[in-house]
């Protein structure tokens, strides 16, 4: 569970020609150091910075020609991540083209098991109790995650409000244990060792996905709606020409509605979401992924963290279909301009369920609880189905506050609780921009 207790310093810096409220041209640079602590990475130090370019005389400010974003972190427990990205509408004449590339080396990356509550969560395998006679982390829900991630995303309209969308990903994951992974084994030994994770899968592998789909959308702003409908519904997958180990196809359906309540002021938010595996067998280092039909986000794990049901443990929740809601009630407070720059102030509580509605693997995880060695792998608390006991429904509620710059840059906080005392106590997380 990430939990951020630093704050963040901030620093704008906006470099264009003079203009009125809703004009731009130029570039706009908006660069943001970071500093902060999370019990998985230590002390983490970064920086970030999004840079516009609106183009000679444009009117129609917040929209812009070109989006470059550049991330870049690293903490004191080894783990860094670097991330560069691209948007434009203007490079391609009549489609909007988005590319990423993001490498990631995660020394403590969260695995806990398959299927929400029917893994059961035990708080004293986090630490044992080194020759001092102190705690120290075991590694026993943790694992090393190294990845290679590109993203090549492309969109056109078809009639006014409804795009066709289509998309390329290239992953390229390892998977190791931790240096401080306890001796009897960790989770993921345990799986592997049970049968339920594939001995030839275990350690990663290099995958291409394609995607294709439908978007329509009428919000009136991409950064800070205040109205309209986004929805998606997508295929994505990949047939195995590489490795011949998994081809596998996914849906992937959203449905964002914002609702002004007062005009300018208002809005009731919610978003309803299914992502779900059709065909095939998806490697299980790929099911931590909410999978995006265009990338806006860093991080895309989940189901749990700050991007799905906030307040929950980071990857409570796998399984091969996954069924979510996010619900916002976003008051924007305020908006002035001070040195020029056009700022923002909103607030907003929170409510998020959400729950595993396809098991993965389930039957795998029942026939080896049958032996006494791996019984304390599997709970009965979850929903009844076929082959077994699977994930129950989680809640979160909690509240946030977003500060815009310029309209398209926004520093999100938030602090968010779990209903269910094994999703964990809290989180607390500091990130970019609004999570739909």
């Amino acid at each position: 569970m990430k939990k951020i207790i630093a704050s963040i310093l901030a620093l704008s810096l906006v470099l264009c020609a003079p203009a009125q409220e809703k004009k731009r041209s130029g570039w706009s640079i908006i660069p943001l150091p970071t500093v902060s602590y999370t019990s998985d990475n230590g002390w983490q130090f970064g920086a970030l910075a999004e840079l516009y370019y609106y183009g000679p005389g444009r009117v129609n400010f917040p929209n812009y020609d070109h989006k470059f974003y550049f991330d870049i972190g690293i903490s004191t427990k080894g783990n860094r991540y670097g991330f560069v990205s691209y948007d434009s509408e203007k490079l391609i004449p009549g489609i909007r083209f988005s590319a990423s590339v993001m490498y990631q080396s995660h020394k403590s990356y969260p695995f806990m098991g398959f299927n929400g509550t029917a893994s059961p969560f035990y708080e004293d395998k986090c630490f044992i109790v080194n020759e001092k006679g102190k705690d120290e982390i075991s590694g026993y829900y943790q694992l090393r995650k190294d990845m290679l991630r590109i993203f090549l995303d492309f969109k056109g309209d078809i009639v006014p409000g409804l795009k066709w969308a289509a998309g390329l990903n290239i992953w390229d994951i390892r998977i190791k244990d931790t240096d401080w992974s306890v001796k009897e084994g960790n989770l993921l030994h345990r799986y592997i060792n049970a049968g339920i994770i594939k001995s030839e899968e275990a350690g990663g592998g290099f995958h291409i996905d394609f995607k294709g789909g439908l978007v329509y959308d009428t919000r009136d702003e991409e950064a800070s709606t205040k109205k309209g409908i986004w929805s998606e519904a997508f295929f994505y997958g990949a047939p195995d020409f590489v490795q011949k180990r998994n081809s596998y196809l996914n849906l992937a359906v959203h449905f964002r509605h914002y609702v002004p309540l007062v005009k300018e002021k208002l809005t009731f938010a919610y978003h309803l979401a299914y992502q779900g595996t059709v065909l095939g067998d998806m490697p299980y280092y790929l099911m931590f992924n909410i999978m995006p039909l265009q990338l806006r986000q860093l991080d895309i794990d989940g189901l749990g963290s700050y991007t799905t049901l906030r307040g929950t443990l980071y990857n409570r929740i796998v399984g091969r279909g996954y069924a979510w809601s996010n619900m916002e009630l976003r008051w924007f407070i305020t908006e002035f301009k001070l040195l020029g720059i056009n700022w923002g102030l909103a607030a907003h509580p929170l409510f998020d369920m959400g729950m595993a509605v396809q098991p993965y693997r389930l039957k795998e995880i029942v026939a080896a609880a049958q032996d006494p060695l791996y019984a304390d792998i599997y709970s009965k608390e979850g929903w009844k189905y076929k082959d077994g006991y699977a994930d129950k429904l989680h809640c979160c509620y909690g509240f946030g506050l977003k500060l815009a710059v310029d309209y398209n840059f926004v520093v999100s906080a938030e602090w968010a609780k779990p209903v269910l005392k094994q999703d964990g106590p809290y989180a607390i997380s500091i990130s970019v921009g609004y999570i739909f």
